[in-house]
């Protein structure tokens, strides 16, 4: 696959206008490709809790679905109490492989089809969309580890800067010296929102490297330093098209979750903190609700997966053209 059809970086909104349009005409076969890594996670999951709990409630689904970082944030207080560390491993592994190999290779399958779709038309179907991707598995999933890294990294920014926030709200209430308050503003918020900030411009210089191993059918070397050359002085249009997804995402489904199973859980007990007794989750008293948020973190995880591939390829086009153009202009 080449560039094709370039289209000019007008603004943001033009270009995720042209995404959202491109994500309706085919909808259900952009579902039906993302929907197969999710399938096999989940197959997984219950294939090893068979063999570990004797009785998986169907709501550990939801949450074993979480980002591993999450995960092991979440177990803190098994691992402190030594109360379930056999069960500690196999999730995290399993959240690894979704978020490192099968969820690169779904986001391979989903360029694909969404390149054939814009050529011609008409998207791959979900067996030609994978025969293109898995030839790329392994520059795939090279690709998307450096960006989980970084992702990573942002999440435990993000940790730090609402621990700062909370201890600044308690100096103020407190009625700390000054000097405590500089200080926890500075090193609390102010730093690990700068540090936020310089990683999120590093994610910006990266995050176009899977799209570019398909399109240009290129190593992850290559695609990293061509992802460079593109978003070069595009930086914020690239994060105001891309970083908004995966917050709407996060919005739409982790919120009930945490609502429902973490601070029940947390509120039934005095023995710690609620902030570290999040592996102690409550049940919701209907396991219709249950099985609902399971099936609706699936279909959120599904619908980003897609939507963030449809825009990053629109995005790449984009830049395409606007690398076109420059190099005309200095002709």
């Amino acid at each position: 696959m080449q560039p094709n059809r370039p289209l000019p970086l007008a603004g943001t909104g033009d270009l995720l206008d042209a995404a959202l349009r491109l994500y309706r005409a085919h909808f259900v076969r952009w579902l039906a490709i993302a929907a197969l890594p999710a399938l096999a996670y989940a197959a997984l999951w219950y294939t090893a809790a068979l063999l570990v709990h004797a009785d998986p409630p169907i709501g550990d689904v939801a949450i074993w679905l979480r980002v591993p970082i999450l995960r092991a944030a979440n177990q803190l207080h098994d691992i402190a109490t030594f109360t379930s560390l056999p069960q500690l491993a196999f999730p995290s592994w399993l959240g690894l492989l979704d978020l490192a190999v099968l969820q690169p290779l779904a986001a391979g399958a989903l360029i694909a089809a969404i390149d054939a779709a814009a050529r011609t038309g008409q998207p791959l179907s979900i067996g030609a969309a994978y025969r293109a991707s898995l030839p790329r598995a392994g520059s795939l999933v090279n690709a998307a580890l450096p960006l989980l890294a970084i992702r990573a990294v942002l999440i435990i920014l993000f940790g730090v800067a609402g621990v700062g926030a909370l201890l600044l709200a308690s100096a103020l209430y407190d009625g700390a010296d000054s000097w405590i308050v500089a200080l926890v503003a500075a090193l609390g918020i102010g730093l690990p929102v700068l540090l936020c900030g310089l990683t999120l411009r590093l994610y910006a210089r990266l995050v176009l490297a899977p799209t570019i191993i398909m399109a240009e059918q290129t190593n992850p070397l290559a695609a990293y330093a061509r992802s460079r050359a593109l978003t070069r002085r595009k930086r914020l249009a690239v994060l105001a098209a891309i970083v908004p997804i995966g917050l709407l995402a996060q919005a739409i489904i982790d919120l009930p979750i945490y609502l429902l199973y973490h601070v029940p859980g947390a509120l039934r007990t005095t023995a710690w903190p609620w902030w570290m007794r999040l592996s102690s989750l409550a049940t919701p008293a209907s396991p219709l609700l249950d099985a609902g948020l399971v099936l609706a973190y699936g279909l959120t995880l599904i619908v980003t997966l897609s939507l963030k591939s449809c825009v990053g390829y629109m995005l790449y086009q984009a830049l395409c053209g606007t690398a076109a153009d420059d190099a005309q202009d200095s002709d």
